[in-house]
C-alpha cells in the first residue's frame, strides 16, 4: 500500500522554478532518502507533501485518499475545514 503518493508536482518562487515534474511514491514500511546539493529542492519537495508550503500544480495522496489534485493547471486544495477535520474522518 502507498503511503505517500506525489505526481508531477511543480513549485516555483516568484520566476525560479524549484521543482519541476516531481513523482514519487513510498510503500508501507519503505524507507526513503532525499539527497541532493543544496538548493536542490530537498526541504521544499518535504514541505509540500506535509501542507506547509502550497504546490503550484500535481497531486498529492496519502494511504489511497487523492488529497490534492490539479484543475487548469494550478493545485487544488480542500478547505481548511475538511484539512482540520482529517481526511479519514
Amino acid at each position: 500500500m502507498k503511503l505517500l503518493e506525489i505526481n508531477n508536482l511543480q513549485k516555483s518562487f516568484d520566476s525560479k522554478t524549484v521543482l519541476k515534474d516531481i513523482s514519487m511514491s513510498v510503500e508501507k514500511g519503505e524507507v526513503v532518502s532525499i539527497l541532493g546539493p543544496s538548493g536542490s529542492g530537498k526541504s521544499t519537495l518535504l514541505r509540500c507533501a506535509t501542507f506547509l508550503e502550497t504546490m503550484d500544480s500535481g497531486e498529492l495522496s496519502y494511504s489511497g485518499t487523492k488529497i490534492v489534485t490539479t484543475k487548469d493547471g494550478k493545485a487544488v486544495y480542500p478547505s481548511k475545514s475538511i484539512m482540520k477535520e482529517g481526511f479519514n474522518s
